[in-house]
């Protein structure tokens, strides 16, 4: 069985693609994701900050389509 999630957020900074000594592409990068629910006492959304890291063709595609 695979796992499988989707996640969507803001990019927190400009992605940089870089490739290993063995020629294999990786990218970096982490997204800032709002809560879904407001607190009771009126204050602001929370944040989680979620680090993310890509290989290969997945990789090349988020450097390629991506951007802050």
């Amino acid at each position: 069985m695979l796992n499988h999630i989707v996640l969507m957020g803001r990019i927190t900074h400009d992605l940089e693609l870089k490739t290993t000594q063995s020629g294999v592409s990786a990218i970096t990068f982490s997204i800032a994701c709002d809560e879904d629910y407001k607190p009771k006492d009126g204050g602001d959304r929370d944040v989680d900050f979620i680090r993310v890291k890509a290989w290969r063709h997945t990789a090349e595609f988020v450097s390629k389509y991506f951007s802050k």
